[in-house]
């Protein structure tokens, strides 16, 4: 059938399927779907899931900063593979006008999507510089925790053991701590542990 890719099927003879299919006019390969959507588009029947591979960023002289440079979509087709929806992804920009060999600065994104929406947006960013951003797209320090309503951190332990928060240097992880003593309910504040 028209789209589908002729390979070797060990008897001498060429042979093809759905399962390995040219989109020409769209120039996209599908992989396990007659229906790719991305330019590589790798569906699985079983219950591994689906991944599609977005729009892989030829550069060819430069990308410019905030430009996308790679994207890994998880989602999944209610209708046998015509119409897909992408509930999560991986995605990377770079973070300056790039110069192949000199100059490659990237952020990474993981994207989901909330509950009763449809478009994936940025929970967790880890920024070029190795700064993390947990619901902020710009981390000012080595982690930054942001949210528009009230923002909790929460240390769990066993019911007989500690949660603490250390605070070191190079010589020592946790010359410094807050700790939470849950089989004697006591909080103690440490310095120079």
């Amino acid at each position: 059938s028209t789209g589908e890719i002729q390979f070797n099927s060990g008897s001498s003879t060429l042979d093809a399927d759905s399962n390995l299919f040219w989109d020409d006019t769209n120039k996209r390969l599908g992989i396990g779907t007659a229906l790719p959507h991305h330019t590589l588009h790798v569906a699985a029947t079983d219950t591994s899931g689906q991944m599609a591979i977005g729009a892989m960023r030829t550069i060819t002289g430069s990308a410019s900063d905030g430009s996308g440079l790679g994207f890994l979509y998880f989602g999944g087709s209610e209708d046998s593979g015509t119409t897909w929806g992408h509930g999560a992804g991986i995605m990377s920009k770079a973070s300056q006008d790039w110069v192949v060999g000199s100059a490659q600065g990237a952020n990474l994104h993981l994207q989901t999507t909330t509950n009763g929406a449809a478009t994936p947006s940025t929970k967790l960013m880890v920024q070029q510089d190795g700064n993390v951003g947990i619901g902020s797209e710009e981390p000012t320090r080595l982690l930054t925790i942001s949210s528009t309503d009230q923002t909790d951190v929460t240390i769990i332990a066993a019911n007989d053991q500690s949660a603490q928060l250390s605070f070191g240097d190079p010589e020592d992880d946790n010359i410094a701590r807050i700790q939470y003593n849950h089989a004697t309910n006591q909080m103690a504040f440490r310095t120079n542990a």
